[in-house]
């Protein structure tokens, strides 16, 4: 495997500068072969804790009203600084004696997207993966004590799902998925979505990361890759009607879809970019103030003025009362004059009683990124 994996990262060099078809091809190929590989996975993940496909007996009729953390963060190709105090992201919403039952967190660009690391971290980065474990369980004893349900990576994407320590014997029906959107041509994984879903105590939750493409002209390829991921996260057939082959901890089968679960949850980077440019902008973009700039730029966003994906109807969101969640200069509170700011880091959600508890974004991690990371709090 280690040997297909260098010839498949030399084939991205040729395929990076543009250079033909057959190299394109060749490295689908590599992809694909990746994707039904065992090895590329985390063998850890997939305990005999979680192999039960049904809720214990005393779970079964009495669902229990669970607190859920959903957390998105865009990381810019590394951990995030020691100098960050996690907890005011994972504890967000939260009383003074009070942690959420169940946490999922959201990274993008855990890795830098280098187009070498669509092979090479096809399954994502097991060392930065393991160590952002560490820093937030770290971040929350010795208080608070919790349990990895399930974790899937995706070149620089990356999704961890935990809950309180004692539920573990109540979780059940664990799966993951990830989807490589075709967007991205033959550097596939690039952007696309990871995913993860699980039951505890009777109640189901289905949990999707997304990263998006960027750039003010690709809204059309945005909506593509949503309309990609959302019809076919945790499902046995593409778009195209094509077969998503199981592997380990794939199970792959359309016999669930978002809508069935009692909470399902969209976060991540969607890249989505105002209408107006930088000349339009009432002060250079860097002269901008966070709080200043929020009511003037509300107006050219067209997913703050209902305007929402097709993709996404039958999703809410929460009020977006915080500024900008990109691009600042890291470690200030100043924005970067290479992009007009935009509300990219996003969280959405349904379900049968799903209520949002809080919404916000933290401005007080500021020194890892140039996006906010960003947390909504839902019972």
């Amino acid at each position: 495997m280690e040997g297909f994996i260098r010839g498949a990262a030399t084939l991205i060099g040729s395929v990076a500068k543009g250079t033909g078809k057959a190299a394109r091809g060749a490295l689908g190929a590599a992809q694909d072969a990746l994707d039904a590989a065992q090895s590329v996975e985390r063998p850890a993940d997939f305990g005999p804790a979680w192999g039960r496909s049904a809720p214990l007996a005393a779970d079964a009729d009495a669902p229990e009203s669970l607190s859920i953390l959903c957390g998105t963060w865009n990381l810019m190709g590394q951990l995030p600084s020691s100098h960050e105090a996690l907890s005011e992201w994972l504890l967000a919403g939260c009383g003074p004696s009070e942690a959420p039952d169940v946490l999922a967190l959201g990274l993008q660009e855990l890795v830098r997207l280098h187009p070498a690391h669509c092979v090479t971290k096809a399954g994502g980065d097991f060392e930065r993966e393991d160590e952002f474990d560490a820093r937030v369980l770290q971040a929350l004893s010795p208080r608070w004590k919790y349990v990895k349900v399930r974790s899937v990576g995706m070149i620089g994407l990356y999704l961890a799902c935990f809950v309180k320590e004692g539920l573990e014997p109540h979780v059940y029906d664990v799966d993951a998925d990830r989807v490589r959107t075709s967007t991205e041509g033959p550097l596939a994984g690039k952007k696309g979505a990871v995913a993860v879903s699980f039951a505890v105590r009777g109640s189901s939750f289905c949990f999707v990361n997304v990263h998006l493409p960027s750039g003010q002209e690709r809204a059309e390829d945005r909506s593509a890759a949503l309309r990609q991921i959302m019809g076919e996260a945790f499902q046995g057939l593409n778009l195209l009607g094509g077969e998503r082959p199981r592997k380990l901890g794939f199970r792959r089968e359309t016999r669930q879809t978002m809508a069935d679960h009692s909470g399902a949850f969209v976060l991540g980077d969607f890249n989505f970019r105002l209408e107006i440019s930088p000349s339009e902008l009432p002060a250079k973009v860097g002269a901008l103030s966070p709080q200043d700039c929020s009511p003037v730029l509300r107006a050219f966003d067209p997913s703050l003025t209902g305007e929402v994906d097709p993709a996404l109807a039958h999703f809410a969101e929460g009020e977006v009362d915080f500024p900008p969640t990109y691009k600042y200069k890291v470690g200030t509170d100043s924005f970067d004059d290479a992009r007009v700011p935009a509300w990219t880091d996003r969280i959405f959600y349904r379900g049968r009683g799903t209520a949002l508890l809080h919404y916000g974004a933290h401005p007080g991690l500021r020194h890892s990124s140039d996006h906010r990371p960003v947390s909504g709090l839902f019972r």
